[in-house]
C-alpha cells in the first residue's frame, strides 16, 4: 500500500473582504410617472375566482387566504475551503480538471498544472506546472510519450509511457504524484528529472524546497521509494533553477520487486484558513425531478472565478452538486433556466480575461446529474460580451441574452440554444443596437405555458441617454422572430436600473409580462411594477404602495406561478444592512394589487443581496416559489434560501350599478382590496388611476346608498347613511396617482367605532380631491367571514 504523499496548499493570512457585486452601480432608473396609461377596456364588475386549470379546464377550489408561509433553507453554498469535495471533470477542452478544498489542477499532454488557492486577495492564479522531462536506468534513458494524453480513472489521472507510467492520486485536499516503474532495461541507479515552472519564488531551507509569495507556499519535502514487497527507502531530492531530481540507489534498484514506485511527497504548511467569497446565485426549477438547480460563482483569485452548482429538491434537501466550471477561465455571475420536457438545466456565463470575455453554457441534467461539453455561445463579434441571462421554454430551446460593448457603448444580443448545446439559426440576433449605451439585459424565465403558438419571452434592459435614462424591452416569440418593436417601458432623469421581467400570464392573446425595476430617488430607491402586453399598462411604485419612504429597496427580482407575481429584493440601509423581503402581487381589473406585503425572509444579520427567484411551475397556481441570495459582507460568504408559498389572494368587487364618473385624467379610479377576507383580519385596500398629486381618504358604510352627487363634487357617493370617515388617515395621491389604507376591522371609525362582525356585509369607498372639484372611486363591498 501506498503511503499518502499530498499537494496541498499553504495559504497566508488574508482578510475576506467582499468584492464588490458587479451590479451595485448607482446609475439611473426610471419611474413610472411620465409613462400614460393605455385606456382600458370597458370594465364589468365581477368577483376575481381562480383561473381554470390550463390541464383539465376545471376551476379549483379557492384556497383559504392566509400569511405567506416561508421556510428559510440550510446554506446553499458554504465556504469552499475545508469542505472534502472533490470534483473531478472533463469538461471537453482536452484536459481533466480537479478541484479540491485548497487547489484546482488541470492535466494534459503529459504536464499536471497544480493551481493553489491563495485566498481571495490574490490578484491572479500562481499555478505550478510539473512536467516529467527524463527518465534514466543506468545508462539507459527510457522513451516519454511526447505528448501523453490524461486518461481519468476514476478519482485517478494517468500518462502513460513505454514502461513507465505517472499516475496522480486525487483527494480533497491534494495530489499525490507516483512514478511505476513496470520494466527496467537494467538493475542499475534510477533518475527521475521533472521540469517546474512558476512565477513564484524558490525558496529552499530546513532541507526542504518550495516555492511561494507574500500570500502562500508550496513546499516539496523528501520522496520515498517503493517496491512491491513494501520495502521503502527515503530518498534525496536535487533541485537547480529548472526542476528537480530524485535518485534510486543502485542497490535498492538490485533487490527492488517490481513494479518499483517512486512516491515523490510535496506538502503545504497551512497559516491561516480563509473563506473564499461565493457570490451570484440564481435558481430554476425542473418540474419531472421537482427540483431546483441553485448556480453560483466562487471566487479563487482576481482573475478566476468558478461556477458551482447545487440541485435540491422541494422540501429543501441537497440531491446532488458539482462544479459547472472549475477550469483556470473566469466564469461568471452564471444564470441558468430550464426545459422541462427533456429535464435540462443550461447555465450560462461570460468567461474569459476582461476585453475578450464570451458568452458560455453548460448543459446539466435534472434526472442523472449528468452535464455536457462546455460551449460557447456568443458569436465571433468583437467587443466583449458580459452580463448574460438565459430563459427556457417548455420543449426544446433555451434564449440567451447579453450584452455586448464596443467602443465604450453596449447593445444586447442573444441567440437560441437548445437541450442538447446546440446552436439554432445563422448567428447571433441584434436585439437592439441602437447609439446610446445599452446594458444589463433580462430575460423572463420561461416563455409561457400553453397555448403554445404565441409562447414568448421578454427581454428587458437598462440604456442610458444624455440626459435621462430608460428600461426599454422586446417581446421575442417562440421561434426567435420579434413582437413588435422594442418599447420604452419607463424614461425619467433618476436613475432606472437593475429590470427583470417575469415569465408570462398564461391563456390565448398576447401575453402579459410584469416587469421590476429600481429607481434611485436621491434620497432613497425603491422598487416599481410595470406591466407588457395585454392590450393595456398598468404600474406600481411597490415601496410606495407597501407603505416605506425611507428605506431603500434594491435588486428586484419577479416571477410568476400562473396566477400571481412575487417580487423579492433587498431592504434596508444601501451598503449598510439589506436583507431579503418578497411580497405578493395580482393583477386585477388590468391594475395591481398587492396580495401580500413586505415580508422578510431571513433574520439573519448582515447584508444580504441580490435574491433571485424561480416559481415551481407555470402550470401549478399552488407552486412554491425558491428565492436565493448571497451575504455579500459576512465573513462565512454564504448562499442562503428559502422555499416561499403565498395562498393570499386579491378580494374583488361585486358592485357594478355604481359607475365612477371619469376624472381628470380620464380614467375611472378602481378601488382593490387584498387580504384574508375575515372580520378582525387587516384589510389593505388601494384606490387607482386617480389624479396624481391629490389628497384624499377612505370612507365606509354598513349600505350601498342612494347613489347622489354631492354638492361641489363630480363624482357619485355609493355609501349609506351612517358613513365611516377615515379623514385623520388623509392620503396624498402622489406622482403614479395611488391612495392605500390598512383598514383595522376591529375599529371602523364611526362614533364610536364598531367592529366588522362575521357574516356582515361592508362597502368602501374612496372620496378624492380632482381638480377645482372632487370625486369617488368604484365602490367595494364585502361579505366578511
Amino acid at each position: 500500500m501506498k503511503p499518502t504523499a499530498l499537494i496541498l496548499l499553504l495559504a497566508a493570512p488574508a482578510s475576506l473582504q467582499a468584492q464588490i457585486p458587479e451590479r451595485q452601480d448607482r446609475s439611473p432608473l426610471p419611474l413610472m410617472d411620465d409613462v400614460p396609461s393605455a385606456p382600458l377596456p370597458a370594465f364589468v364588475p365581477r368577483h376575481h375566482e381562480p383561473r381554470p386549470d390550463l390541464a383539465t379546464g376545471q376551476v379549483p377550489a379557492r384556497r383559504q387566504p392566509s400569511d405567506a408561509v416561508i421556510q428559510e433553507l440550510p446554506s446553499l453554498g458554504g465556504a469552499p475551503i475545508a469542505t472534502g469535495r472533490l470534483h473531478v471533470d472533463e469538461p471537453g477542452d482536452g484536459a481533466v480538471w480537479a478541484r479540491g478544498d485548497r487547489y484546482k489542477a488541470r492535466f494534459q499532454d503529459g504536464s499536471t498544472t497544480y493551481i493553489p488557492y491563495l485566498g481571495p486577495d490574490a490578484p491572479r492564479n500562481f499555478p505550478v506546472t510539473l512536467a516529467l522531462q527524463e527518465v534514466r536506468v543506468g545508462e539507459h534513458a527510457l522513451e516519454l510519450a511526447a505528448a501523453s494524453p490524461a486518461r481519468r480513472e476514476g478519482n485517478s489521472v494517468r500518462f502513460q509511457h513505454p514502461g513507465l507510467d505517472e499516475v496522480l492520486h486525487l483527494a480533497p485536499e491534494g495530489i499525490e504524484q507516483t512514478f511505476e516503474l513496470t520494466r527496467l532495461p537494467e538493475r542499475a541507479e534510477v533518475v527521475v528529472r521533472v521540469g517546474v515552472e512558476s512565477e513564484l519564488a524558490r525558496f529552499a531551507r530546513n532541507g526542504e524546497a518550495g516555492f511561494g509569495n507574500a500570500l502562500g507556499e508550496v513546499r516539496f519535502s523528501s520522496a520515498v521509494a517503493i517496491d512491491a514487497r513494501g520495502q521503502r527507502l527515503v530518498l534525496e531530492t536535487d533541485w537547480d533553477e529548472d526542476g528537480y531530481e530524485i535518485r534510486v540507489p543502485a542497490g535498492f534498484v538490485a533487490r527492488a520487486s517490481l513494479p518499483l514506485v517512486i512516491d515523490p511527497v510535496v506538502t503545504t504548511f497551512v497559516v491561516d484558513d480563509i473563506s473564499a467569497p461565493l457570490e451570484f446565485p440564481d435558481v430554476a426549477y425542473d418540474r419531472d425531478s421537482d427540483s431546483y438547480l441553485v448556480v453560483y460563482r466562487e471566487w479563487f483569485s482576481g482573475n478566476d472565478r468558478d461556477t458551482y452548482a447545487r440541485r435540491i429538491s422541494a422540501d429543501g434537501t441537497l440531491l446532488d452538486e458539482g462544479y459547472i466550471d472549475s477550469t483556470d477561465d473566469d466564469w461568471g455571475p452564471p444564470k441558468v433556466a430550464c426545459i422541462p420536457s427533456t429535464n435540462t438545466f443550461l447555465a450560462v456565463a461570460a468567461e474569459g480575461s476582461t476585453g475578450s470575455r464570451v458568452i458560455s453554457g453548460r448543459t446539466w441534467n435534472a434526472v442523472n446529474g449528468n452535464q455536457g461539453n462546455q460551449f460557447q455561445i456568443s458569436g465571433p463579434e468583437v467587443g466583449d460580451k458580459l452580463h448574460p441571462d438565459v430563459g427556457g421554454d417548455e420543449f426544446t430551446e433555451f434564449l440567451v441574452v447579453w450584452e455586448r460593448r464596443t467602443g465604450g457603448l453596449g447593445d444586447i444580443h442573444g441567440r437560441q440554444v437548445t437541450s442538447s448545446g446546440g446552436l439554432t439559426g445563422p448567428g447571433t440576433r441584434i436585439i437592439s443596437n441602437q447609439s446610446e449605451d445599452e446594458k444589463w439585459p433580462s430575460v423572463s424565465k420561461d416563455s409561457g405555458g400553453p397555448p403554445y403558438d404565441n409562447n414568448s419571452w421578454l427581454v428587458v434592459w437598462e440604456r442610458a441617454l444624455a440626459l435621462s435614462h430608460e428600461v426599454l424591452v422586446r417581446e421575442v416569440l417562440w421561434d426567435g422572430s420579434f413582437i413588435g418593436v422594442i418599447s420604452i417601458l419607463d424614461s425619467d432623469d433618476d436613475p432606472l436600473t437593475q429590470p427583470h421581467a417575469s415569465r408570462p400570464l398564461p391563456g390565448p392573446g398576447q401575453r402579459r409580462f410584469v416587469i421590476a425595476y429600481t429607481k434611485d430617488f436621491g434620497s432613497d430607491r425603491d422598487v416599481l411594477l410595470a406591466t407588457h402586453g395585454g392590450g393595456s399598462f398598468a404600474s406600481m411604485n411597490l415601496s410606495v404602495t407597501e407603505g416605506d419612504f425611507l428605506d431603500d429597496e434594491v435588486t428586484p427580482d419577479i416571477d410568476c406561478n400562473g396566477q400571481q407575481f412575487v417580487v423579492t429584493y433587498a431592504h434596508g440601509t444601501y451598503g449598510v444592512d439589506m436583507r431579503p423581503y418578497a411580497a405578493t402581487v395580482e393583477m386585477v381589473w388590468d391594475d395591481f394589487c398587492l396580495n401580500e406585503g413586505r415580508r422578510p425572509l431571513t433574520s439573519a444579520s448582515g447584508t444580504h443581496v441580490l435574491p433571485q427567484i424561480t416559481a415551481a411551475d407555470v402550470f401549478d397556481t399552488d407552486a412554491d416559489y425558491v428565492i436565493v441570495w448571497f451575504d455579500e459582507l459576512g465573513g462565512s460568504a454564504n448562499i442562503h434560501g428559502a422555499l416561499y408559498d403565498d395562498y393570499s389572494s386579491c378580494l374583488g368587487s361585486s358592485l357594478g350599478s355604481c359607475v365612477p364618473t371619469l376624472n381628470s385624467v380620464g380614467l375611472r379610479a378602481q378601488l382593490v382590496a387584498s387580504g384574508s377576507g375575515d372580520a378582525g383580519d387587516t384589510l389593505f385596500l388601494s384606490a387607482t388611476q386617480l389624479p396624481p398629486g391629490q389628497f384624499g381618504y377612505l370612507l365606509a358604510s354598513r349600505g350601498d346608498g342612494p347613489h347622489i352627487i354631492p354638492p361641489g363634487s363630480q363624482g357619485v357617493l355609493c355609501l349609506s347613511l351612517p358613513i365611516a370617515r377615515y379623514a385623520g388617515a388623509i392620503g396624498h395621491s402622489g406622482g403614479q396617482g395611488r391612495l392605500f389604507d390598512n383598514v383595522d376591522t376591529t375599529a371602523i371609525p364611526m362614533s364610536p367605532p364598531v367592529p366588522i362582525v362575521s357574516g356582515e356585509r361592508w362597502f368602501f369607498q374612496y372620496w378624492y380631491r380632482d381638480g377645482t372639484s372632487s370625486n369617488f372611486t368604484w365602490t367595494w363591498l364585502h361579505d366578511f367571514q
